[in-house]
This record gives C-alpha cells, sequence and structure tokens, in this order.
C-alpha cells in the first residue's frame, strides 16, 4: 500500500484488495478509511467531506494515526524482505545488459536485410519488365492466328454458300467458328476483319433465311432428314430454342383459330334451322376440327422424334434434352404440346358451352361420339409413334387419351349424371311416394332395358365401363333400398295366413317384392352375360356384379331367410305335436297291420304343408334361391322328427308299427314342397335308418353299424332309453328340461356335449345301482356306454 493521501487532486487510484493482511482489513472495516479502497477515489470530494464534518481537528488526527501504522508497516516489510529487495534489484541489472547486447544484434541485422535488398530488387525489376514484354508479344500471337483463322473460315463460308443448301448446315457450323473467335476478344479495328463484317452479316441472314424455309417444308411433308439439318443449322446459330418454340406456337395458334372459326358458327344458335340439321353441321365441324388437330399434332410429332434423335459429336445428350434443360419448366415447348392443344380445345369447347345452350346439349347427351372423335383422334395421332421407340402405338394412345380427357371431362360428368337420372326414372316411377304396390314383371323389364340401352350407348368406349358399371350398381341399390323399405317384417313371421284372396295382402307384397328382386338380379345377369356385357372391362364387369350380389343378399336375409325361417317354424310346432299320440298302445280303430296308417299330427302337417305351398311356395318364382331354402327346410324337419320320434320313452311293438308307418306318412307330407327327397343328404338317411333302428334288435346295436353310423349318435342314444328300464332316467328328465328346451339345447350344441350329456345321465343310474349294493346293470347299460366312447 502507497500513501494515498499524497495523491494529486483528479488521480484515481487502483483498487487495493484488503484481504490478506490484518491491518488493511481493519481499514477497510473504518468508515474513515473506507473511501480510500474505492477505485474511483476523489481526494477534493473526500476533504469536502472532512471539512463538512462536525470535526476536523478529530479527522484530520485518526488520518495522521493511520497514515503512521501505514508507514510502521512498511518499515516492518522492508526489513523483514531486505535480502530479497537486493536479489531483485542485481537481476535488473542483469536484464539491462542482455537488452543491450540484444539491441546490437538487431542493428545488425537490419544492415544485412538493405544488403540484400539492394541485391534483389534489381533482378526483379528486369524480370517485371520482361514478363510484361513476352505478355504483350503473347496476346499480339494469340489476335494474329485468330485474324488468320478468321480469314480461313471466311473463305470456308464463301466456298460452303456456293454449295446451297447441301452445305448450309457446315455454313451455320462455320459461322459458329467466326463468332466463337469474336466473343472472346474484341476483334474491332483490324482491318481485314472489319472489312469483311458486312458480308458475315448477310451470310448469316442467308442461311437462317435459308433454314426456315428448309423447317417449313420439312415439316409440312413430314421430312425427317431435311428437318434434321434445319435443326443443326439453328443449334449451330444458337436459336433452335426460339424456333421450336415459334413453331410450336404456331401450331397452337392456328388449332385455336381454326377451332374458333368451325366451331363459332352463328347457325347453332339459330332457332329457325331444324336441330337435326344444325347438330349434323356441328360433328361435321368437329370432324374437321378433329383433322386439323390431328395434323398439326403430327408435324409436332415428327419434330419432337427428329429432336430426340439428334446430338452433337461431341455432347451425350440429344436436341431434346438440351431443349428441356433450358426451359424453366424442365420440360420443352414441343414436348408439351399436344397438353397445351388440349388446353386451348378446352377452353374453346367451355367457352362455346356456356355460350351456346345447343351445343353444350349436343356434346353432353352425346358424349359417346365426342368421346369417339378424341379416341380416334389419339388414334391416329399414336400411329406415328413417339421420341421413344421402346413406347407401343397402344401405350402412346394410352397416354395421349389421359392428356386429352380432361378437355372434355365436363361433358363427361353431365353426361354420367343425365344417364343416372335416366336409369334413376323408371325405379322412382315404379316406388311412387307412399304407395305400397310392389313393382310388376313388365316394370322391372323396363328397367333392366333402360340399363341395357345406356350400356349399349357406351359399348364401343370402353373408358366409360367403369363409370356407367357404377351408374348400374347406383340404380340396382336404388332399387334395393327402395324393396327393403316395403317389406313388411310382421307378415314374413306369419305365413300362410287363409284371406279371402288365398293370402294375406302383406304377405302377398313380400312375395312379390322377393320375386321382382329375383327378377331384376337375373336380369342384370343376363345384361352382363350379353354382348353389352361382354365389352365390359373387368373392372367394370366385378362392379356389376357385387350390385348382383348385393341383391341376392337382400334377398337372402330379409326376405327369403325370414319367410322360411317362420315356415320351418310352425312346421316344427305340428311335428312337436308327436309326443301327444301315445305309442305304447296300437291305435284304438286302426286297421291291420298291413295298412298304412296316419297320425292326427301328420293329417295336421299335410295340410298345413299344401295350404304354406299353395299360398307361399307356389307363389315365389325365385325358384333358384327358393328351392335352396326348401331343400334345407326339409333337412330340418326331418331332423326335428327323428330327434322327438327318438325322444319317445313308451313306444310298443305295436307303437313301432304306427311310427314306422308316420316316418313314410312324413314322407308324402314333404312331397308337396316339390323337392326331391334324395337330394336333402344326410337328413333323408337318418330318417330312413330309424325304421330300421325301430325294428333292430337291442344286442345288435353296436357302434360303426351302417344304420348307426347314419344317425346323429344323441339320437340313437336317446331311442336307447326308450329300451331300458324305468330307473334308467334320460338326460332332460334329470335336468328337468322340457322336451323343447332339450331339443333348442341340442341345436346349440355338439355331438360331443349330447354325448356327455347322456353319459352323465348313465353315470347317474350306475350310482344308483352301486348305492344299493347289486353289482349287475341292465344289459342296455354296456350297450349305451360303448356308443358313448365311440
Amino acid at each position: 500500500p502507497g500513501r494515498v493521501s499524497r495523491m494529486e487532486p483528479g488521480h484515481a487510484a487502483a483498487a487495493v484488495d484488503p484481504s490478506g493482511h490484518p491491518l488493511l482489513e481493519e481499514l477497510h472495516h473504518d468508515e474513515l478509511y473506507m473511501a480510500f479502497f474505492e477505485e474511483a477515489f476523489d481526494p477534493s470530494r473526500f476533504a469536502n467531506t472532512i471539512i463538512q464534518g462536525s470535526s476536523i481537528a478529530e479527522s484530520l488526527e485518526q488520518l495522521s494515526t493511520g497514515i503512521g501504522r501505514l508507514e510502521s508497516e512498511l518499515h516492518t516489510q522492508v526489513a523483514a524482505h531486505h535480502g530479497d529487495l537486493l536479489q531483485q534489484a542485481t537481476g535488473i541489472q542483469h536484464l539491462e545488459d542482455v537488452l543491450k547486447m540484444i539491441s546490437n544484434r538487431v542493428a545488425s541485422l537490419s544492415s544485412s536485410l538493405e544488403r540484400i535488398q539492394e541485391k534483389v530488387q534489381k533482378p526483379y525489376t528486369k524480370i517485371v519488365a520482361r514478363t510484361t514484354q513476352l505478355s504483350r508479344l503473347q496476346a499480339a500471337c494469340d489476335l494474329l492466328r485468330r485474324t488468320l483463322r478468321y480469314v480461313h473460315f471466311l473463305r470456308r463460308l464463301q466456298g460452303q454458300l456456293q454449295g446451297g443448301s447441301r452445305e448450309i448446315a457446315k455454313a451455320a457450323h462455320t459461322l459458329t467458328e467466326l463468332d466463337s473467335l469474336t466473343d472472346v476478344v474484341d476483334l474491332t479495328g483490324i482491318d481485314v476483319i472489319d472489312a469483311e463484317a458486312d458480308w458475315v452479316a448477310g451470310a448469316r441472314k442467308q442461311v437462317r433465311e435459308s433454314a426456315e424455309e428448309m423447317l417449313k417444308l420439312s415439316v409440312d411433308s413430314h421430312n425427317q432428314v431435311q428437318l434434321g439439318i434445319a435443326l443443326q443449322v439453328f443449334r449451330s446459330l444458337g436459336v433452335i430454342s426460339e424456333k421450336v418454340d415459334g413453331l410450336t406456337d404456331e401450331c397452337l395458334s392456328a388449332v385455336n383459330d381454326a377451332a374458333r372459326s368451325l366451331l363459332l358458327n352463328p347457325e347453332y344458335s339459330d332457332d329457325s334451322i331444324s336441330v337435326a340439321v344444325r347438330r349434323a353441321n356441328l360433328w361435321t365441324g368437329m370432324d374437321q376440327v378433329m383433322n386439323l388437330i390431328s395434323s398439326n399434332a403430327v408435324k409436332m410429332r415428327h419434330l419432337e422424334r427428329v429432336l430426340s434423335k439428334k446430338r452433337d459429336h461431341t455432347a451425350r445428350a440429344s436436341y431434346l434434352e438440351e431443349l428441356a434443360e433450358s426451359s424453366a419448366t424442365g420440360t420443352s415447348s414441343v414436348q408439351l404440346f399436344w397438353v397445351h392443344a388440349m388446353g386451348e380445345v378446352k377452353e374453346v369447347l367451355e367457352s362455346l358451352g356456356r355460350s351456346c345452350p345447343f351445343i353444350d346439349a349436343a356434346f353432353q347427351n352425346e358424349y359417346p361420339k365426342l368421346l369417339r372423335l378424341f379416341t380416334d383422334l389419339c388414334a391416329r395421332i399414336s400411329q406415328q409413334g413417339g421420341p421413344d421407340q421402346n413406347v407401343t402405338p397402344q401405350e402412346q394412345q394410352n397416354h395421349d387419351v389421359l392428356a386429352c380427357y380432361d378437355a372434355i371431362a365436363p361433358f363427361e360428368r353431365a353426361y354420367l349424371s343425365h344417364s343416372l337420372n335416366r336409369m334413376f326414372d323408371p325405379v322412382q316411377l315404379v316406388f311412387t311416394a307412399g304407395s305400397r304396390t310392389p313393382p310388376s314383371v313388365d316394370e322391372v323389364v323396363n328397367i333392366c332395358k333402360t340399363i341395357t340401352k345406356e350400356l349399349h350407348a357406351t359399348s364401343s368406349d370402353a373408358r366409360l365401363s367403369v363409370p356407367m358399371a357404377r351408374n348400374v350398381a347406383k340404380t340396382a341399390n336404388l332399387y334395393f333400398v327402395k324393396t327393403e323399405a316395403m317389406i313388411d317384417s310382421v307378415a314374413l313371421t306369419t305365413v300362410g295366413e287363409s284371406s279371402d284372396s288365398g293370402a294375406a295382402a302383406n304377405q302377398l307384397r313380400n312375395i312379390s317384392l322377393a320375386n321382382r328382386l329375383d327378377q331384376l338380379c337375373k336380369g342384370l345377369v343376363s345384361i352382363k352375360s350379353s354382348q353389352v356385357g361382354a365389352s365390359l372391362s373387368d373392372e367394370a364387369g366385378s362392379i356389376i356384379s357385387d350390385a348382383i350380389g348385393a341383391g341376392q343378399a337382400l334377398l337372402e336375409t330379409d326376405l327369403l331367410g325370414p319367410l322360411f325361417s317362420a315356415i320351418t317354424k310352425d312346421l316344427e310346432s305340428v311335428i312337436k305335436q308327436i309326443h301327444y299320440e301315445d305309442y305304447s298302445v296300437a291305435q284304438a280303430g286302426s286297421n291291420d297291420v298291413g295298412q298304412e296308417w296316419c297320425s292326427p299330427f301328420l293329417q295336421t302337417l299335410k295340410g298345413r304343408v299344401h295350404q304354406i305351398h299353395q299360398t307361399v311356395i307356389a307363389r315365389l318364382t325365385c325358384k333358384d334361391a327358393s328351392s335352396v331354402r326348401i331343400l334345407r327346410m326339409v333337412g330340418r324337419l326331418m331332423d326335428i322328427f327323428v330327434r322327438h320320434a327318438c325322444m319317445i320313452i313308451s313306444l310298443s311293438e305295436a307303437g313301432k308299427m304306427r311310427l314306422a308307418s308316420d316316418l313314410t306318412q312324413l314322407e308324402l307330407a314333404l312331397a308337396p314342397l316339390g323337392c326331391n327327397l334324395a337330394e336333402v343328404g344326410q337328413s333323408y338317411r337318418s330318417l330312413r335308418s330309424l325304421r330300421q333302428l325301430l325294428f333292430q334288435d337291442t344286442t345288435a346295436i353296436k357302434p360303426g353299424d351302417a344304420v348307426i353310423s347314419s344317425m346323429p349318435v344323441g339320437s340313437v342314444l336317446m331311442h336307447m332309453f326308450t329300451r331300458a328300464p324305468s330307473e334308467m332316467t334320460p338326460p332332460h328328465t334329470l335336468r328337468g328340461w322340457t322336451l323343447d328346451a332339450f331339443s333348442a339345447w341340442v341345436d346349440q350344441s355338439t355331438d360331443d356335449e349330447v354325448v356327455a350329456l347322456v353319459k352323465w345321465s348313465l353315470d347317474e343310474y350306475a350310482a344308483q345301482v352301486t348305492s344299493r349294493g347289486e353289482k349287475q346293470f341292465d344289459p342296455i347299460y354296456p350297450i349305451m356306454m360303448r356308443l358313448c366312447e365311440a
């Protein structure tokens, strides 16, 4: 620490760190000395503060005391570190000697550098001068060489121009060489070059005009050789992009002008001229427009092909690729001609449609004819091929058709909408609001004829097959929705109700709806398999097939399914009356054993089947769908009869004869339904096997037997309880189930579950015998156990 109090005013002291020394820390915490530790200490301000204080003498005394303490501390520190201070003084003298030696060496080095600079400066000056002379000589030689080459190319150009069109490509290349000589170096001012400047400009004009004439003639005549030469000339002159774009714009303008001049005919809006005449003139004008578009498109296609073939000797890319790279869109104008041409046609057609309702209606109503015009146009152009020789004409045609579709897309949407409305009309006419009368045969025939007519109108245009198929599907779905809304679900569950007309009105309506729905589905199938349907694409055929499937599903699930389910339940209830018959005794008043007997419930069944056949089944004309349902129903009725016949507990020998007779009567009762019972399959074989089982000896019943194998094992086991002792209780009796409840459980269970239930009842019987201490079971017990375990 120094004497802070002796600092002159205006001089700021550096901040003093009081940490590490007890005296400084003590002074730092004193209010009087605290200001001396600040970095921005001002003696004048500190003195003014002391003067303004209450006791100046006291403050001065404290300052003197502090100064004394600091001086004492300084003396102490010097005495304590006397040796170190002397050593540092000696080191400073040594440093001064070293510094003097270094200064002498630096002066010697500077003198050496001055001598070296004098030796290098003179050669460097000479080298710079000679280098300048050499560069000037090289520039003069380059100018002389370029002048000589320019004169040489001038002579060559003169000879090439005399060769006419045969040498025009070479002349254009020579002009390019002349330009390359003058582009890099300015040769203006050289007499021999300035003297020929006007002649070169005239030669350039002559070559360009000859190339333009050659281009026009070769494009019109489709001469690819001459066209290639003209393009090569323009590329050499650096104007190929300009010429190709100009030719493309010229063809587009021709298409636009011709389309507008031919189609903007005032007679189209003249109502005094007949519609037939105006329509004939309209399509004649469209033919002319298509021919004009075809002519210009073929020109562009030839131009595009030549551009793709022509290549520079040094460049790998074709002229077409070079044009595409130089274009802002990345595609040359000639490649976009077809898209732009179709855009022009679209604009013309849309403006015509807005300004002339007659033309708009003609294009919408006769859209297939319009589409054929464009398709034929694409076919003619595609025959010329494309720039890519690997693309077949058909592939090129598909590409062109996609490009032109946008031009006529609004008319296609309108035509498809009108066509859909025409198909909807007969359906809407059949299902008028509030009417509950089902469609007639003629009305469904009319719907099918309308669909056939609409498909036939577009049969020659494969592009329309899919959207037209969707319209057919929509029409069919509309019919399905209307039919579903008219179905009376209550009448489906009350079949065979008699009335004055032989059937309830609602039931008749459902039957008629089913018949007409089947008629429509068959009509769609006939359309699909006809000559009109043969022209449809696979996708279109699949769409119509899906619609047919939806109609058949509606017929099955919403009409025939509930109807035959109700019939089956009704006839099942009659068959279940078998349990009201007493088969333990002979029927009172029965005939001899050899005479067939019919139980009362079968008489009821015959009458019920006859009534249902007359009121329902005979009225169904959807034979394909109903015959399958009838077979399922007959099989179900046979299964129910076998199941409940096997559950008869009291069955005497005379009862077996009655039951065998009832089996025959059942076949006779089901015969009016009109199906071949042999086609029922397993259910019919089970019915026939029951007759043999009735009279088969108990000991002969064993697993694997032909009779047993052809019947449900559960039914066989239930029949065995008829031959068993009374203490061997059937399972449904042990469970406390009714016969109907047990039959419903069997419908929902597997054969293994039925067998398991029977085995449980047999185990209960065995437990009873064992509980009585008996060791012998009834002989039928092991037979039934073997059947359960088979």
